[in-house]
């Protein structure tokens, strides 16, 4: 995405809002309440949408809703955030999501979507009033968000960031090795389980090579605890 830190540039077309750099904030008027940017997709490629977000104090009660538009993925594939709680609270068919904690106090959430078609279409910012599947119009005059790190990627996870302005930008995928020889494990196949930040864990087929293996790009959490061999 274009301008992935500044909300206030061109590139973001506002629907019932204004924006600063990094703050949604609702308008008088009914209606959506959103920030969109069109891009061109590919069918066939996963996508993922993520953004940095956190409530402001003194706003009514607004929940994140990221959507990726239904002229590239056969129908809004969305989902909506409680920024508070670290929750997802809902997600549209067709949808993974998630939320994990970022810097700041915000939450970095997330959505992913399977393309359907090659075309131009709308990567939306929006806030809603309530949770459940409606994403309908509503009167609002005095809600915000704060939003920032936007980021449109091919994938089913978010990776690290990048900073955007007039264009976008590409760099190899995250790479992140285990040297198990400092564990005495030879090489071959054996399973590596993945304890995460939120105490949930994923068990992993892996092969060793060379003394290493490498992390997987699509676990179910970003932010790694402790990797254990399972015996």
């Amino acid at each position: 995405l274009l301008y992935s830190q500044d909300l206030t540039n061109a590139a973001w077309q506002k629907t019932g809002g204004t924006t600063t750099a990094g703050r949604l904030s609702e308008d008088g008027s009914n209606g959506g309440h959103y920030v969109n940017q069109a891009v061109s997709f590919t069918s066939g490629s996963t996508y993922c949408l993520s953004v940095e977000a956190g409530e402001v104090s003194g706003s009514p009660k607004r929940y994140l809703t990221l959507l990726l538009a239904a002229a590239a993925f056969g129908a809004n594939r969305y989902a909506k955030f409680d920024l508070a709680t670290g929750a997802v609270v809902y997600t549209s068919a067709g949808v993974t999501a998630g939320i994990s904690t970022a810097a700041g106090g915000k939450c970095r959430c997330w959505i992913a979507a399977a393309c359907t078609a090659s075309v131009s279409a709308g990567t939306q910012i929006r806030l809603q009033d309530a949770t459940g599947s409606s994403i309908a119009s509503y009167a609002g005059a005095s809600g915000a968000l704060d939003v920032a790190e936007m980021q449109l990627e091919v994938g089913a996870k978010p990776t690290s960031r990048i900073v955007t302005t007039s264009a976008a930008a590409t760099r190899a995928a995250d790479v992140a090795v285990l040297d198990w020889t400092t564990r005495h494990v030879s090489d071959g196949a054996i399973t590596v389980r993945y304890s995460f930040d939120d105490g949930s864990t994923q068990e992993v087929a892996t092969t060793v090579a060379a003394g290493t293996s490498t992390i997987p790009t699509n676990l179910n959490r970003a932010i790694i605890a402790k990797a254990e061999r399972m015996l």
